[in-house]
């Protein structure tokens, strides 16, 4: 910090002296005053950076849509086809919560209930 603080002031000197030429030399002359070695930084390893990376999340492929009738339904890409998923939700909130929870390639299967789902989604049991 006080490296920063005496380049600061030779610059400002500097000027005076060469620019403005209100001093006839500058006073800052002590040599190695303004460098400085700081420590290295820690840097994270490949396990930090996938726990990280674990916590941060990922964003769910797929969309919620509103059904006419009530209700919501899930939409996800699969194998870079857009498919509907057969169960319906009684609120977005709880279709969001099945959307984030699922893998990015996962598909609902047909042993799945809309039960099983609201439940794992809010965790309550059903």
């Amino acid at each position: 910090m006080a490296a920063k603080a005496y380049r600061l002031l030779r610059a400002i000197l500097a000027t005076a002296v060469e620019d403005d030429r209100i001093l006839p030399r500058n006073p800052c002359r002590i040599r190695g005053a303004g460098s400085e070695h700081p420590a290295e930084r820690p840097v994270l390893t490949v396990a930090q950076v996938f726990q990280l990376a674990e916590l941060v999340g990922r964003p769910p492929v797929g969309n919620i849509r509103q059904l006419p009738g009530g209700g919501y339904r899930l939409r996800f890409q699969r194998h870079g086809v857009i498919r509907t998923a057969s169960e319906v939700y009684p609120t977005r909130a709880v279709a969001d919560k099945t959307l984030w929870r699922w893998p990015p390639t996962a598909k609902p299967t047909p042993a799945t209930t809309c039960a099983t789902r609201l439940s794992a989604a809010t965790g309550l049991d059903a």
